[in-house]
């Protein structure tokens, strides 16, 4: 990416960056839910962020990219260029469709399919490249030397922070007496974005993100004041799935977010189910994060307003098959 300063957004950028995004995409439902009310003891709200285009928030931060550059000469012959495990990567793809800017996206080998059709059913172009998306970032790297190509990081990048904020916007906008926000980390713009909004809002509203204990680096960073990285990866969940945190996002959650916490493997499966019962949405491993985390610590949440937010819901048919046990 370019040497440019990497500036934390202020609110006034995030509502400016609503103004851009609305023109493109609609505001997402959030809604109280009974059931898994019932089930943690608090008052429990979801935001939908699986019922955007892409089926999943990275969106808003892919839109508002390309539209901050699109009326100058910035973007005229060049090709967005992004390493993803598929949600970022729909995010640009999906912008360079609706803008006519060409895109290509670096994807881990092993990358879910259901994500990788959905890139290119935007019209980018798939190379695939290392084990994970660390390895994808890297390639990206080597090709971001290329003139014609411009590299969207999908953290280090306050635009994408900017745009992706705009969940905490809406959120403090339908329910401005919310306690709790709980969403999940990978990279960390998600969390980012939405605690800055937030916070900027309301300092008392508390802000909290979920990991699985297979992909523990940002978990761990945060605890420990450090930038971690682990060489290896264990869990299904690829949007939750990095080796490392970037310096841009830990400083903006070592000073906005309150609290980080894992989840294993099993705690993310059960719910999904519980999205499917409760909501009849389908959530990825994810997407379903927020709330396997409110559910393992439940007694700090009891009788709080929360919200979760369902990231994405772009599970790939054969999991859901092995979640609910069908052969």
């Amino acid at each position: 990416m370019s040497q440019k300063t990497l500036t934390i957004p202020t609110l006034k950028d995030i509502q400016e960056a609503r103004e851009r995004i609305s023109k493109y995409i609609p505001k997402t439902p959030l809604r109280f839910s009974p059931g898994l009310s019932r089930l943690s003891g608090a008052e429990v709200y979801i935001k939908y962020e699986n019922h955007n285009p892409t089926c999943a928030f990275k969106v808003r931060g892919g839109i508002n990219y390309v539209s901050k550059r699109i009326k100058s000469s910035e973007l005229k012959g060049k090709i967005l260029l992004a390493g993803s495990t598929g949600n970022h990567g729909q995010s640009v793809a999906y912008a360079g469709k609706l803008f006519s800017i060409p895109v290509v996206i670096v994807c881990p080998e092993n990358s879910n399919p259901v994500k990788v059709q959905a890139i290119k059913n935007s019209g980018a172009e798939i190379v695939f490249y290392g084990k994970d998306v660390f390895e994808s970032w890297q390639y990206c790297e080597k090709l971001s030397k290329e003139s014609e190509y411009i590299y969207v990081h999908s953290v280090e990048e306050p635009d994408l922070l900017e745009g992706v904020g705009t969940i905490g916007l809406e959120v403090y906008e339908d329910l401005p007496d919310i306690d709790c926000f709980i969403t999940a980390v990978g990279g960390g713009s998600g969390i980012c974005g939405s605690s800055i909004a937030l916070k900027s809002l309301n300092p008392k509203i508390k802000t909290y993100a979920v990991q699985s204990s297979g992909a523990p680096s940002v978990y761990d960073s945060f605890k420990q004041k450090k930038l971690i990285t682990y060489p290896t990866l264990n869990t299904f969940a690829e949007g939750l799935a990095t080796r490392s945190i970037y310096k841009y996002a830990f400083d903006v959650m070592q000073k906005y977010v309150d609290d980080l916490f894992l989840v294993d493997d099993n705690e993310i499966k059960k719910a999904i189910l519980l999205f499917l019962e409760h909501t009849h949405n389908l959530a990825e491993g994810a997407g379903a994060a927020s709330l396997a985390g409110l559910l393992k610590y439940k007694e700090m949440f009891k009788n709080k307003k929360v919200v979760c937010v369902l990231t994405g819901g772009n599970l790939q048919i054969n999991m859901l098959k092995e979640i609910m046990g069908v052969k």
